[in-house]
């Protein structure tokens, strides 16, 4: 952990930093909460821009909420603007499928009109039209309670299926 915050602590400020909410592929690095805290304190004080890379949330611990730790701590208990790139490719199975979101938490009105200008801009030079089923799916699967607890008693499996394979690597 220490070589990991002095890694951070050299930053110029305004840097964008990447970071893996939980369960990081392939290094498996999972910082506790009180570590979470630790990295964002040094995040604060750098004045560094956390974008978090959301792949695989439930993995980690079998809990959604319980993985989501980090980007809550850094936008609820840090006050930090943050971008969050989520996919669903991972824990819902939705490879090839571009099933996600890239959301951003500002500080004003004036900076969230500015990103959603932004995405907007990148959407149509990217794709125009993205593909709707599997968002279609996951919406499905989201907006349905008896689905949804399904889909996070899954996490559950995977992440003790994870665990077991590290453990006996």
């Amino acid at each position: 952990m220490e070589s990991y915050l002095e890694a951070l602590r050299p930053a110029e400020p305004n840097s964008i930093l990447i970071l893996h909410a939980c369960a990081h592929n392939p290094t498996g690095c999972d910082p506790t909460q009180d570590q979470w805290k630790e990295i964002g304190a040094v995040v604060k004080e750098r004045q560094l821009f956390p974008l978090f890379d959301v792949a695989y949330l439930g993995f980690r611990s079998g809990n959604f909420d319980k993985d989501a730790f980090s980007i809550r701590h850094f936008v609820n208990g840090l006050g930090l603007e943050t971008a969050i790139a989520v996919s669903f490719a991972k824990n819902m199975g939705f490879y090839g499928e571009r099933v996600g979101a890239t959301l951003f938490v500002t500080s004003t009105e004036e900076v969230a009109h500015k990103c959603e200008s932004m995405l907007e801009r990148l959407q149509r030079s990217e794709i125009s039209n993205p593909p709707a089923y599997g968002a279609k799916i996951a919406a499905e699967i989201l907006g349905d309670s008896l689905l949804r607890n399904m889909w996070f008693e899954d996490f559950k499996t995977m992440s003790d299926r994870i665990a077991a394979m590290r453990t006996s690597l």
